[in-house]
């Protein structure tokens, strides 16, 4: 034997050899693979895996998924073991088939599965084409494609859709999607990236009225961040467009329509055991019940530790009879909530725009809008407890209760206990213009209210540059008003009378009509009241030319022993002091003839008294006595009425 053939001779045994050595090594890693099942999608449902037949070089699969002790069998797989690599063929099972069918209203036409595994590389990849007609018989394709690395033990799942038609009420139109899993524990996985993308949705409501709702070029994101406590959860909804029609509609132009918007909301420190999935099972339509509903809701929003959500859209068009009645540019709505401890939460809604423009009977519009209204120290506990108890109850009650609900108030009162919430709000507008009835610029208004020791504070700080009165011809500039109120003493009554305002509708369907309005308005208007010191300056003008401007300034403080009802009633019984200044050309100056200048005139000559170039009013109440510029009420009064008499004659 030459020694070129024993040379090929002991290369073939080399080869065959390491062929079956790498073959071994090959099902060896098949069988490492099979071994690690039954794999786990986080709280949905097990994989597990059967293996029918095998030999060196086959073996045959079924894959089956285990759900509630139901174990249900949707894929049969034969692979095929070459030296570092593994080819395989699959089919569904056909009775998944058929069942797929039946709850999709759908016909499956044709699967081609092809998968490949390399032992070099540790990846698995699989790919799967479905053909199938929709329930209106349109032919339509799904692609995917899934991705599996061992060594990061993660799985990428690309999807695309031609599009879908379910009946006449949803049309989608190219769908494409990508996802990936991660491993959370031994073989348990959990989805923490998505992404997908539609071109268009078309969604068709049988409400008698033929409404459309368009979705044009939709972007979904999600973003999953988990940690040993539980996890962070980030979406994000992207909406070029957003339709909205009806039988009546005539042009695209008479469309309700939104312009880019984007919804984001950011979630941190949900627990482990929350899952979106189940949460949007239990609000099935054959579980559903407004409480429930209310429960999950807010199960959603407060199950975490902090939640922010946005609501940007460019621009926001209400449209009827070729009328813009309402549009809205670059508004921006912003909603956050720190209640990692729930017992002191904080709560924060920011609202931003550009320009909003309502025409319906007056044009109206504001332009440059910042607002901000923040709650801090509050016992969400409570009033979310609160919440589920009555909310449902006040959303489905038709008419008003004959009798109070059993321990209601007792209920409102608890949330009265250790009442430590702080309310600030702040408004700015750079503009108010209403069409013919004048304007206002640089708006700006900021109230807090608190409890403070044996007093419930508040107070109301206004101020703008400019105001105009079309039709009175009048106009103020740098005008501020500052008026603070402390309601005294602040009982139990009063506090029911304050939640009863915050959660109205509630208390209109659990009490009785007579105490309800006792709740909301008597019991108010008999809380003792002070007003440390209001004040109020501007200076007055004539519109829409100038003739001189003139300030004004008023100063305020009270007490109201008995609180407003009985403070108006009987006003000498508590303690007042007015003190209002304005320049003496106020009469003299030239003016418009309007009534509203007319009465500011006759007002100044009547009560205010002329020293040094000023017209002043000085009001007193205490102990009794009614005085103004030093002169008892009634006197001054008598006084007033010859010039009333001789004004009207002269008209």
């Amino acid at each position: 034997m030459s020694k070129k053939v024993k040379f090929l001779l002991r290369l073939s045994a080399v080869a065959l050899v390491v062929g079956v050595a790498t073959q071994f090594y090959t099902n060896y890693q098949i069988d490492q693979t099979i071994s690690k099942f039954p794999y786990q999608l986080k709280d949905q449902f097990n994989i597990t895996i059967t293996e029918k037949n095998s030999d060196f070089f086959t073996r045959d699969l079924i894959f089956s998924m285990e759900r509630n002790g139901n174990k249900t069998d949707f894929m049969h797989t034969k692979l095929t073991a070459l030296p570092l690599m593994i080819s395989a063929e699959s089919e569904f099972n056909t009775n998944l088939i058929k069942k797929l069918n039946e709850q999709l209203n759908i016909t499956i036409d044709k699967n081609t599965i092809t998968s490949q595994f390399s032992v070099f590389s540790d990846s698995l990849s699989s790919r799967v084409v479905t053909e199938f007609r929709d329930s209106t018989n349109q032919s339509q394709t799904l692609e995917s494609e899934l991705s599996y690395d061992i060594q990061s033990k993660s799985i990428e799942l690309q999807t695309e859709l031609s599009a879908f038609n379910y009946d006449k009420l949803l049309k989608i139109t190219d769908l494409k999607g990508n996802f990936l899993l991660t491993t959370v524990g031994d073989n348990l996985y959990d989805l923490i990236k998505a992404d997908f993308k539609t071109k268009k949705i078309d969604v068709n409501l049988l409400d008698g009225d033929g409404t459309h709702i368009g979705l044009v070029k939709g972007h979904y994101i999600l973003d999953k961040k988990i940690n040993d406590q539980g996890y962070d959860l980030n979406q994000q909804i992207n909406q070029q467009g957003i339709y909205l029609s009806n039988k009546n509609t005539k042009s695209d132009q008479d469309k309700t329509r939104a312009e880019d918007v984007v919804l984001t909301l950011k979630r941190q420190g949900i627990p482990s055991h929350v899952t979106f999935p189940e949460q949007l099972k239990q609000l099935q339509a054959e579980q559903f019940n407004l409480t429930s509903m209310i429960t999950q809701f807010i199960d959603f929003v407060f199950n975490n530790q902090k939640i922010e959500s946005t609501l940007s859209v460019n621009r926001f068009i209400y449209p009827k009879n070729e009328i813009n009645l309402i549009d809205a540019q670059n508004t921006q709505i912003v909603f956050s909530s720190n209640h990692q401890d729930k017992q002191n939460s904080e709560q924060t809604i920011n609202l931003k725009a550009k320009n909003i423009l309502f025409n319906q009977d007056d044009e109206l519009s504001f332009t440059g809008i910042s607002a901000e209204n923040k709650l801090s120290h509050l016992n969400l506990e409570n009033h979310l407890a609160f919440l589920i108890k009555y909310l449902p109850k006040s959303l489905q009650t038709k008419d008003l209760p004959q009798k109070d609900t059993p321990n209601f108030l007792a209920d409102l009162d608890k949330l009265a206990e250790n009442f430590q919430t702080q309310l600030e709000s702040a408004v700015k507008i750079e503009k108010v213009s209403m069409k013919n009835q004048g304007t206002a610029e640089n708006l700006k208004w900021n109230y807090t209210a608190q409890p403070l020791k044996d007093i419930f504070d508040t107070k109301n700080n206004i101020s703008l540059d400019k105001l105009t009165l079309t039709e009175q011809q009048m106009q103020f500039s740098q005008l501020k008003l500052d008026f603070p109120l402390e309601q005294l003493s602040p009982n139990k009554a009063f506090y029911q009378t304050y939640f009863c305002k915050l959660y109205r509708g509630i208390c209109a369907t659990n009490l009785t009509s007579d105490n309800y309005t006792k709740i909301t308005l008597e019991q108010y208007l008999v809380t003792p009241v002070n007003i440390p010191k209001a004040t109020f300056i501007a200076n007055i003008d004539t519109y829409p030319s100038a003739s001189k401007s003139l300030p004004v300034n008023a100063n305020l403080t009270a007490t109201l022993p008995q609180g407003y009802a009985d403070g108006m009633n009987n006003i000498k019984q508590n303690n007042i002091q007015l003190n209002v200044t304005i320049a003496e050309d106020i009469v003299k100056m030239e003016k418009p003839p309007t009534p509203f200048w007319h009465s500011i005139v006759t007002v100044v000559q009547d009560l205010f008294k002329l020293e040094d170039g000023q017209y002043h009013l000085d009001f007193k109440a205490d102990n009794g006595n009614m005085l103004i510029n030093g002169m008892p009420f009634d006197s001054e009064q008598q006084n007033s009425e010859p010039q009333d008499e001789l004004n009207i004659e002269k008209e």
